[in-house]
């Protein structure tokens, strides 16, 4: 970077704009914060280069995320922002899948979720898509698991469930979220849905004493 400083002024808009993304990442991986986000900031809300626009704000907005400059609202306008600045490789999958990130610590996991599986599309076969994966089935695993369907609207709880339904568990631990949803549905008077749920469990995925019991 020093050895291509003093012919900045001459290189392609490409090669400066990558020039002045790697100074930034050099200077936050250096623990100077302050100088990352001024080389940042320029490519973000000047840069003719697409690319590193999109680089430099995905970087940007997750520093000043860290470091508790912007909170995660102001995050997430930035992040929705940036889903088409840049299309068609591993960089738009990162994009959408902090954006999905995002909206889960939000507690919007409807959004979260749909965002994640956009991402899950864009890198089929990579080690990312693997990740994003993992996460929207952890993410959707947790809203059963922790009790944060008490925290979340039925309608969105029972929408989470008809969207996603393919995350559920096999086995008993699957009809076990199945109940809980129930119950939750039971609690907030909608017993029509509720009572189609437990049709379902009982046509198609249980046996025996518990289908009894369901």
């Amino acid at each position: 970077l020093d050895i291509l400083k003093p012919d900045l002024a001459k290189l392609p808009l490409a090669y400066a704009s990558y020039w002045n993304y790697l100074a930034g990442e050099a200077a936050r991986q250096g623990g100077n914060t302050d100088k990352a986000i001024e080389y940042w900031e320029p490519l973000v809300k000047n840069g003719k280069d697409d690319l590193f626009r999109a680089k430099a704000g995905l970087s940007l907005t997750k520093l000043l995320l860290d470091q508790k400059k912007i909170k995660s609202t102001e995050a997430i306008d930035r992040l929705e922002g940036l889903r088409y600045a840049w299309r068609g490789d591993e960089l738009e999958t990162l994009i959408n899948y902090r954006l999905g990130q995002m909206y889960i610590e939000n507690k919007d996991y409807l959004k979260g979720l749909t965002v994640l599986r956009n991402a899950s599309s864009l890198s089929p076969g990579s080690d990312i898509n693997k990740e994003v994966n993992d996460y929207m089935t952890r993410a959707f695993r947790e809203v059963f698991n922790n009790d944060r369907l008490k925290n979340i609207s039925p309608l969105e709880a029972i929408s989470l469930h008809e969207e996603f339904k393919d995350l559920l568990p096999p086995g008993v631990e699957g009809d076990r979220y199945v109940e809980k949803l129930a119950e939750r549905l039971v609690e907030a008077d909608l017993l029509g849905r509720a009572a189609a749920l437990l049709e379902y469990q009982v046509n198609n995925r249980l046996q025996g004493d518990k289908k009894a019991e369901i």
